[in-house]
């Protein structure tokens, strides 16, 4: 497989079926999460013929992606398409080891912590350093291989000599979310719990609370 052309959202790939060539429309990650599944879609129905182009997807993905008939192909060879008259479904390869080198330490754990920040106040870009680093409860070191993971990721705009911009908000929160369901969520989450009482569950607003009580 080869990619080249490039369209608006990713890559033009050929794919051969038994000597006929097919042009799809390709979007290349290293996995796709649950928050990114909407916009997927869309792109499916934008861009028709499309496929994903994956190091890895999970079962559920895969599930969802083939119930929407969207085209994926992860490394390991799993492979499904169903267009018109051509239905191709390869499952069950084991998943391939992929070494990732070089990894952007602005989608590290504490990374994704300072970038939120800076999603939520982009002029916090701008600020001295050290000026970031106690805003954020970070490490001034921390600060500088963020913004310069962001930098060579091709996320911010230098505008002049002391300002930054993002190129592209949208794509940063995308890119974001699914960082922060593989690095940072499975840290920060303490557990799922479910009422003692199971009519409480739509009625929790209303529920009676005692001051300085754990629950």
């Amino acid at each position: 497989m080869e990619r080249n052309y490039k369209y608006e959202n990713g890559w033009e790939t050929p794919i051969e079926f038994w000597k006929e060539k097919i042009l799809l429309n390709a979007d290349v990650k290293a996995n796709v999460r649950m928050p990114i599944l909407p916009q997927i879609l869309a792109l499916n129905e934008q861009f028709n013929p499309y496929i994903i182009l994956a190091d890895k997807l999970f079962p559920e993905i895969r599930l969802q992606l083939s119930e929407n008939k969207v085209a994926y192909l992860e490394a390991n060879g799993n492979f499904y398409y169903q267009k018109e008259d051509k239905w191709i479904w390869i499952d069950g390869n084991a998943p391939l080891k992929i070494k990732h080198n070089n990894k952007n330490r602005a989608f590290t754990k504490t990374g994704l912590r300072v970038l939120f920040e800076f999603l939520l106040d982009e002029n916090l870009l701008n600020m001295p350093y050290r000026q970031i680093a106690h805003l954020t409860n970070t490490a001034v070191g921390n600060v500088t291989n963020i913004i310069n993971g962001l930098k060579e990721g091709g996320y911010l705009l230098q505008l002049t000599k002391n300002e930054l911009r993002f190129k592209n908000r949208h794509d940063v929160i995308l890119k974001w979310a699914e960082n922060f369901q593989l690095n940072l969520k499975p840290q920060i989450m303490i557990g799922k719990f479910k009422f003692l009482n199971p009519n409480d569950f739509l009625n929790w607003e209303n529920i009676s609370l005692q001051n300085e009580k754990t629950y």
